[in-house]
């Protein structure tokens, strides 16, 4: 028989949680459709995976070991694992907006015509990696279960290197606006949303290596065989991050850009492009419409 978990679940941790996720994911799903910000769904997908995740998590926590579903432990291991990959991918698709708000994309490390491809290309070979770790994980072969583990270690290292270089990107880029504070415009506000994108981006760093350290550990460390870990480190920064960008959210980036709605968890606020955002031409191919990545 496999063993799906080292420890009881505890159901109230899990309703809790698919609750929370789950009224998150809906505002999100209000606040995307009031503004537009299609290329926010990434976002709101997670979301989604996570309120999914921990409700099947709460169905095989009401049930004895013996009569757990092996459906449902599949269901709980995608949505709880791959829900960051998703909110990693909206991230990086702001950064592009925001280098771009600033007037001043000569200034990134990687070309905004390439950060998003760049980025999420790196993202979704995460993804794939470690879905097919969670496939393994779920197996009652041993030996599938250890490869698993070996491979949702690569994935997640794989993701790490992503986010790391993207971190430096961001902070770069941060670095040289603040050289040029006298020039850029003062009314933008970039560095708000861009400090908000690298807190969300330290959020799911931690986590990462949270579950890296868990799967090196194997089935017989410490972190594995504790729940509380899954909810401090994983649950918790994740719902933060939910939370953080009702408030700023990503909608007024794309509003200065393009013109449109902005939101603040439900206060809508109509705007017209700033009249000092003409977008070059380098810019327009570089940006596309409101709905692009």
């Amino acid at each position: 028989m496999a063993v799906y978990y080292h420890y009881s679940p505890s159901l109230a941790a899990a309703i809790a949680f698919s609750f929370l996720f789950g009224i998150s994911t809906l505002m999100h799903l209000y606040q995307i459709c009031r503004t537009r910000t299609w290329f926010w769904i990434a976002f709101l997908t997670g979301g989604i995976f996570e309120t999914f995740g921990f409700g099947a998590r709460a169905i095989n926590a009401n049930e004895d070991p013996g009569d757990m579903k092996f459906a449902v432990v599949v269901i709980s291991n995608i949505g709880i694992i791959l829900a960051p990959v998703l909110f990693a991918a909206s991230v990086y698709m702001t950064l592009r907006r925001i280098i771009l708000l600033t007037g001043h994309p000569e200034l990134s490390l990687v070309r905004p015509q390439w950060l998003t491809k760049l980025f999420v290309l790196g993202d979704v070979t995460a993804f794939l990696v470690q879905a097919y770790g969670v496939s393994q994980l779920t197996s009652d072969d041993p030996d599938k279960v250890d490869t698993g583990r070996i491979v949702m270690v690569i994935g997640l290292w794989i993701q790490i290197v992503f986010f790391t270089f993207f971190i430096i990107t961001a902070l770069l880029f941060w670095r040289r606006m603040s050289r040029l504070s006298t020039k850029s415009p003062k009314a933008t506000p970039w560095k708000k949303h861009l400090l908000v994108l690298l807190i969300a981006s330290l959020l799911i760093l931690v986590r990462c290596l949270y579950r890296v350290i868990e799967y090196m550990q194997g089935p017989d460390g410490s972190i594995i065989s504790n729940e509380t870990y899954v909810y401090v480190f994983d649950a918790v920064p994740m719902f933060i991050m939910m939370i953080t960008f009702h408030y700023y959210h990503p909608s007024e980036v794309s509003c200065l850009l393009f013109g449109g709605k902005m939101i603040c968890l439900f206060r809508v606020e109509h705007s017209e492009k700033r009249p000092d955002m003409e977008l070059t031409g380098f810019m327009r191919a570089a940006s596309g419409d409101h709905g692009e990545a």
